[in-house]
């Protein structure tokens, strides 16, 4: 498990899934299923099969 404390948020992640909270920006990867991210803009989604080969920053 891996948890991450930064200036503007904390980063949760086990082996593939991460759970990203910033201010104003949630982002969740599940693998095998996809990610959601919601932040001002909106919400999005991504399928496992559009998202596995972005890089997770």
């Amino acid at each position: 498990m891996r948890l991450q404390l930064e200036r503007r948020g904390i980063e949760a992640g086990i082996g593939s899934l991460i759970i990203r909270l910033v201010s104003g920006d949630v982002f969740i990867r599940v693998p095998m299923v996809g990610q959601v991210a919601w932040n001002q803009c909106g919400l999005s989604l991504d399928r496992w099969a559009d998202a596995k080969h972005d890089p997770v920053l």
